[in-house]
């Protein structure tokens, strides 16, 4: 995702970013205040003008063909992707098959990485107000959360409930990043 962050801070592929955003025109708003892209799908990946690609592509090789419209919401607000090191996935909470030891378990975890979370539970949104950068392990976890005032997760509450609330996890014991 450092192709996110050289899209930001870059002033060569700021046309880019600019042709990105402009694709991203039809939009309306919720009652809950997501703003959602209109007459697509889910989808829906915009990619930059050819021109604008071949000008970057020497610089930013790994800069990809398509972009989701919540990455391109992140860019034009200046959010970077964190450059700091993931938290590990707590040993304690990977679930683990009936008929495994609770040793197998460690190490059983894909790699984690930097990941996009809608706090509003909304795919669709695209409003960087609703949007946080978080391990993929941790946007999971969320997923059983009930929302609101009732939101174990911070810094930043879910905005809206789920629909399957089961278990939840106050995740701030293991929010240690590391330099």
């Amino acid at each position: 995702m450092r192709w996110l962050n050289q899209l930001i801070d870059s002033p060569v592929l700021q046309p880019a970013l600019l042709n990105l955003a402009a694709k991203i025109q039809d939009t309306e708003e919720t009652s809950n205040g997501c703003v959602q892209v209109t007459g697509k799908d889910e989808r829906f990946r915009p990619q930059i003008d050819r021109r604008l690609r071949e000008q970057a592509r020497p610089q930013f090789p790994e800069l990809p063909e398509r972009f989701a419209p919540y990455h391109i919401s992140l860019a034009c607000a200046g959010r970077h992707v964190p450059t700091t090191n993931l938290p590990a996935y707590p040993a304690e909470l990977r679930k683990v098959k009936e008929k495994r030891s609770a040793r197998a378990s460690l190490g059983n975890e894909k790699d984690a990485c930097w990941v996009t979370s809608h706090l509003c539970h909304n795919r669709r949104c695209i409003n960087p107000d609703h949007l946080e950068w978080e391990p993929s392990w941790m946007n999971r976890l969320r997923d059983n959360c009930p929302g609101g005032d009732a939101c174990v997760y911070r810094p930043r509450l879910c905005l809206a409930p789920h629909r399957h609330p089961e278990e939840l996890v106050d995740w701030t014991k293991y929010w240690h990043v590391e330099p």
